[in-house]
């Protein structure tokens, strides 16, 4: 049998542990954050690094490419909780100071028209491309963690207090999912289903339980299924 000689190209990367990644639409190149504060990009094949791009003064939890690959968005810890979108493009960048706690993720619509930032402090906001705010959730207590977009006017979240939310930004109106159901875990990952009818959470866990589910919802809430073979806690990203 052939060898095959593709290789993986590594990369050790000075400032402290990578909290965030994202590929750039066309594939071509890779962002990071880590505890420094910079947002460095890479081209994707050989690891080459092109550009820095700065505003942060700790550590980049959350990072994401727009759809049309011309704008990163990314967001900042407890010490530093802004929230800054680069035009790639333009070479300009918009600070935005609106949360006063962690930004744990932020996240474009599919067709880059806004995108969404979710904070510790419990708040959802919806923002602009130029950063001016559309509307904001409040509710969850604890805050959100991660966020899902479905289409340009629904999403759903992931919550620190056992809680999933579905948000409709045009109606500014939320559908609560509080039963229970990840065994009072905070709820650290979702995702839609591509066809909009479903979607899938998963949890923390905990130390003294070792049960960390994956569940499947219908949009209507209803729990389809449960899968509990992990044995850490369950994360995902984009």
């Amino acid at each position: 049998m052939e060898r095959d000689k593709r290789q993986l190209a590594t990369k050790v990367i000075r400032g402290g542990s990578i909290w965030s990644m994202d590929w750039s639409p066309d594939g071509k190149y890779i962002a990071c954050g880590n505890a420094s504060g910079l947002l460095r990009v890479y081209t994707a094949d050989d690891l080459l690094l092109i550009n820095i791009l700065t505003g942060f003064n700790t550590t980049i939890y959350g990072i994401h490419w727009s759809p049309d690959g011309d704008k990163i968005v990314a967001s900042g810890g407890y010490e530093d909780p802004k929230v800054i979108v680069w035009n790639l493009e333009e070479k300009s960048r918009i600070i935005i100071n609106g949360h006063n706690r962690q930004v744990r993720s932020v996240s474009w619509s599919p067709n880059g028209s806004h995108f969404a930032s979710t904070s510790h402090h419990g708040t959802i906001r919806i923002w602009t491309p130029e950063g001016e705010l559309i509307t904001m959730f409040k509710g969850a207590n604890g805050g959100c963690v991660r966020i899902d977009w479905l289409d340009e006017d629904k999403i759903v979240s992931s919550c620190w207090d056992n809680t999933i939310r579905i948000y409709t930004i045009s109606k500014t109106d939320s559908l609560l999912i509080e039963n229970g159901n990840h065994r009072q875990k905070t709820v650290l990952a979702v995702d839609w289903h591509p066809e909009g009818n479903m979607f899938a959470t998963g949890d923390i866990g905990n130390d003294g339980d070792t049960v960390h589910a994956v569940k499947l919802w219908t949009d209507k809430e209803d729990l389809l299924c449960e899968m509990t073979s992990h044995q850490k806690e369950i994360y995902w990203d984009k």
